[in-house]
């Protein structure tokens, strides 16, 4: 398949079936590139949530099912996957409430789930490589750490904790909130350029 050229800001982004690109991209202020790269994260991170629930039950491990039912539903909203994130949530309460009908739900966010990873895969195949970004979130994720092992020792560990989770969970918005009440709780001063 011949790949398309990318556009001229250097990020394509063609629209994908099951995701509401324009929601995702306000939750990244309209880095297309950042967009880019956390649907592409997805796709190889999240794809066998449905497999990995489903084996964490036949364990006895329902606290792991849920949370891993809970990360892909706020994975999933943030980047714009409605029926995805619906659908974990679904998984995430029959879970908690020790539902019967789980395996069921477990089939329905597969059902949901699979396609929309396939698209996601199928679709970057087929077009031009995002540039390398000066600064990408894997970068962001790499900042992360370096400033947990600044503060460690300095500022609580489940706060920085809380910080890593809510990047891992590509949540920015908590990341943000997080990362302002370490700066207000400790008295830091944020870097200005």
């Amino acid at each position: 398949m011949e790949r398309k050229p990318a556009a001229p800001d250097g990020v394509e982004l063609p629209e994908i079936d099951g995701i509401d690109m324009a929601a995702g991209l306000t939750r990244v202020a309209g880095n297309k590139r950042l967009y880019r790269r956390l649907l592409e994260q997805f796709a190889g991170q999240q794809a066998n949530v449905a497999a990995q629930v489903a084996d964490a039950l036949q364990r006895g491990d329902r606290a792991l099912g849920e949370r891993l039912a809970h990360t892909l539903k706020g994975v999933a909203g943030n980047i714009g996957m409605g029926s995805v994130q619906l659908s974990a949530e679904k998984v995430e309460r029959a879970i908690r409430q020790g539902d019967a009908s789980v395996p069921a739900l477990l089939a329905e966010l597969d059902s949901c789930l699979g396609p929309t990873v396939q698209a996601i895969r199928s679709t970057f195949s087929a077009v031009a490589p995002a540039p390398v970004a000066e600064f990408a979130a894997a970068d962001a994720a790499d900042a992360v750490e370096a400033v947990v092992k600044a503060l460690a020792g300095t500022v609580d560990t489940k706060q920085l904790d809380e910080l890593q989770t809510a990047i891992a969970e590509f949540d920015f918005e908590r990341a943000a909130g997080k990362l302002s009440d370490v700066v207000t709780k400790y008295h830091l001063t944020e870097v200005q350029e």
